[in-house]
């Protein structure tokens, strides 16, 4: 055993009997990489990532790897769930220098945290082009060794392109920006198989919600017509799970055939939330079998003893990518197999993935062969299980928050709310730590702004669902911590608090990745905050947002979708319904309806009263709630 085996993190703990002398993140790392003169490998993963396990087997528990990184550097491993403010420095270089990034990443560096050298997974052995582990080691060792005026010019170079890339001239904003972004993404659109651009594909939720805002602030029929194709043509692909439910991270081949099997709880939530607004707009009964059922597969996989979610399943199962999910063609009846997608060559590894691709009748598939897919699902069931990251991220719970309470509003199911509630119950009591919401429910680390930022929006949610004051509060509450200990000196909010261990730089993220960076979620949440609490201060600093960043929207506008529904609301004829009494067929009704820029607030009275206003003017009080239903 490593050092690792005392660390919390089942990433760590995976490599804790690697032959390599590994370090967590510390500065018992950093001093001895001081003290011994020798470069730092640092390696950041996660428990459930594929290509992570393969570099496990091919260096890690490998003994001539390992006698050469004993004996030439200091060797830190990182989860970079739990440490993201880590990965995305990192990543970040790894993108400088190479163009790419993900993981597992591979970054060499100085003790002073300055990187010199990044990849992502290496083989043993240099193959063609593409280097491999021992070659690597060797020629790192040399440079440092015999070159460390170069390796410091090149670790302050990297540093000051960070910086760089961290200063953000304010630039004038076009009024038209909305309208490029929205125009990029139906130019990449794949009109057969829906999503955007070629393979992989992922299931990218911002550009989806920004497009159903769009369609809402301009009557965009298109805007609508791209996120419906989208959205079923995941569920009619492979990457759907058909048989257990649930989304998989994404998929390997343009027609969401053949999926990247791992299964992330932030996947699910989002995916939530775009169905359920679907749901409000169209009401078609896909929408909600399918909410239904990645419900009940969160609650029978992913639910953890604490009353939180689990943040992944993995893709591996005996070493071999995707087995547990893949079906020999003999273990489907004949009489299925055409509208289970077995008609063509095997998928992967002589197996299928069952897909509606071709299915016509994919609407009826739950229901036409619900026996067989019980009955392929018991079998399934009996596999060896796969390995499942116990840990509960923070923000990740909260994006189920907002689901829940999104998918309860749509379908006018009360229990939903309440399983939103009790979530943020859980939530509230295993990540809150002295004042300040912490990554995981471990309590190892200060959560960072994505996490802060998605539980702000959590609790705004809920408040629409519930009208309880309670959460209104705690809303206002954190958003005050946030700009006390997150708000940079030139504008904007930093990554990490200044409660935080300080790293080689503070980034300040605003481009979405598979999930909104919290930047820019807090830009729509303090405007929606500012008229619940009617406390326009928060939008005073939402609209500071659109300022501090106007440079990456005007030039990456379709990376910045989450910071332009900001624009979109802004420019929407949005309403604020205020009553006073509550109607609790008033609320369901307002919620079920597709209402993205609109706020309501309820006010302790003893009859019942309702006005709508909107931005210049508030209409007259109804004191009937048959007149304001029938009006909504």
């Amino acid at each position: 055993m490593n050092r690792l085996a005392k660390e919390s993190s089942p990433y760590l703990q995976q490599h804790a009997e690697n032959p390599i002398d590994w370090y967590p993140w510390g500065e018992e790392a950093f001093a001895a990489a001081k003290e011994q003169n020798k470069p730092i490998f640092l390696s950041i993963g996660y428990s459930t990532c594929h290509w992570c396990h393969r570099m496990a087997e091919d260096c890690f528990e490998d003994e001539e790897v390992a006698a050469l990184l004993n004996q030439d550097f200091i060797s830190i491993k990182v989860d970079r769930e739990e440490r993201p403010d880590i990965d995305q420095i990192y990543m970040n270089v790894c993108q400088m220098l190479t163009g790419a990034g993900g993981w597992p990443l591979s970054i060499f560096m100085t003790a002073d945290q300055l990187p010199f050298h990044a990849g992502m997974y290496f083989p043993k052995y240099s193959q063609g082009k593409q280097p491999g582990m021992l070659d690597t080691l060797n020629y790192m060792t040399k440079v440092f060794k015999e070159q460390p005026d170069r390796i410091l010019q090149i670790g302050e170079g990297i540093r000051n392109g960070l910086v760089a890339q961290n200063t953000l001239p304010q630039v004038e904003r076009n009024e038209s920006i909305v309208h490029a972004a929205q125009h990029t993404l139906a130019q990449h659109f794949d009109g057969i198989y829906g999503g955007f651009g070629q393979a992989p594909k992922f299931p990218n939720i911002p550009q989806l919600s920004f497009l159903l805002r769009y369609y809402a602030a301009h009557d965009d029929e298109q805007s609508l017509y791209l996120v419906e194709k989208t959205v079923t043509q995941i569920y009619r692909g492979g990457i759907y799970d058909h048989i257990g439910g649930g989304i998989c991270r994404y998929s390997t081949d343009q027609q969401w055939k053949v999926p990247h099997f791992e299964k992330m709880l932030y996947d699910q939530a989002q995916f939530l939330m775009i169905l359920a607004e679907l749901y409000q707009i169209t009401k078609k009964p896909l929408y909600k079998n399918i909410m239904l059922q990645i419900i009940r597969f969160l609650d029978e996989e992913m639910l953890g003893q604490p009353g939180m979610y689990y943040s992944a399943i993995d893709a591996d199962s005996d070493g071999v990518e995707g087995d547990y999910y893949l079906w020999p063609l003999d273990a489907v009846e004949e009489s299925c197999r055409q509208d289970f997608g077995l008609t063509e060559g095997p998928h992967l590894e002589g197996k299928y993935v069952i897909h509606l691709i071709e299915n016509e009748q994919f609407e009826q598939f739950m229901n036409q062969y619900e026996k067989e897919i019980q009955a392929l699902k018991t079998i399934r069931d009996s596999r060896p299980a796969l390995h499942k990251d116990e840990k509960c991220i923070t923000s990740w719970n909260a994006l189920c928050i907002t689901a829940f309470c999104k998918v309860g509003a749509a379908l006018e199911d009360e229990s939903l709310i309440a399983k939103a509630e009790e979530l943020m119950k859980q939530m509230l009591q295993q990540s809150i730590a002295n004042g300040k919401i912490m990554m995981t429910d471990a309590q190892k680390e200060e959560a960072f702004l994505d996490d802060y930022s998605l539980v702000i929006q959590a609790l705004n949610e809920l408040y629409l669902a519930t009208q309880k004051e309670y959460y209104l509060q705690q809303s206002i509450d954190w958003s005050n911590y946030v700009i006390e200990h997150f708000t940079s000196e030139s504008g904007g909010f930093s990554f990490v608090s200044d409660q935080h261990e300080k790293l080689i730089i503070n980034p300040k993220p605003v481009l979405d990745g598979v999930m909104p960076t919290g930047n820019s979620v807090l830009a729509v949440e303090f405007f929606k905050l500012a008229r619940l609490s009617e406390n326009f201060y928060f939008e005073k600093i939402a609209n500071q947002q659109l300022a501090v960043f106007s440079k990456d929207s005007m030039t990456y506008p379709s990376s910045t979708l989450t910071l332009l529904q900001l624009d979109l609301m802004l420019k929407a004829d949005y309403n604020d319904f205020k009553m006073a009494g509550q109607s609790d067929e008033v609320i369901r009704k307002l919620g079920s309806q597709f209402r993205p820029f609109d706020t309501w607030k309820t006010t302790v009275a003893p009859t019942f009263s309702f006005q709508q206003c909107k931005k210049d003017h508030c209409s007259t009080l109804r004191f009937s709630t048959d007149e304001v239903l029938d009006m909504l």
